[in-house]
């Protein structure tokens, strides 16, 4: 329930100062191609998008739990290869649910590695990435996920028309 006056979505799991979404990055090593940030020495990855998210939630006050352990080390020192990253983040993933029960987004965000004509659009006069969503069919509860994932797409295609690329049943 969004309180308008205050722009903060309240129920008792917001009070309780509990995380209701969990982002994580199966391949923490995908990395963007932002010409203007080497002046600042950084690499943008999704990692740090994964923050910027965070941060742009706090402020409407959703508690964001970004994983933070080093799923590339963890995948190195136990032999997998970059097909097992689901595997290996799959763990960390268990762990969040059982951590953060009323936990109601579990995100595991990516780059789109499609070209830029494809994945940029401008909104408002600002330069922006598309969002495309996967849902994995593989999953029991795809048919729920990809229910709220319609939810959410269809809120930003409304407010803001070309932001989204759809949702790929995968």
């Amino acid at each position: 329930k969004k309180d308008k006056d205050k722009n903060v979505y309240q129920n008792e799991y917001v009070k309780n100062n509990e995380v209701l979404v969990y982002i994580y990055n199966s391949h923490q090593g995908e990395k963007y191609a932002y010409d203007y940030l080497e002046d600042y020495n950084i690499i943008p990855d999704v990692k740090m998008v994964s923050h910027m998210i965070e941060d742009n939630l706090s402020k409407i006050g959703i508690k964001v739990e970004v994983e933070d352990a080093d799923i590339l080390t963890y995948m190195k020192e136990n032999g997998y290869n970059h097909a097992q990253s689901y595997i290996a983040s799959r763990i960390y993933l268990e762990e969040a649910i059982k951590k953060n029960p009323h936990a109601i987004l579990y995100i595991d965000l990516h780059r789109d590695a499609a070209k830029h004509e494809v994945t940029y659009t401008e909104i408002n006069g600002k330069g922006c990435a598309k969002v495309l969503f996967v849902v994995g069919l593989e999953n029991n509860n795809w048919e729920e996920n990809f229910n709220t994932t319609s939810a959410i797409n269809n809120i930003i295609s409304n407010k803001y028309q070309g932001l989204s690329r759809g949702i790929m049943k995968k």
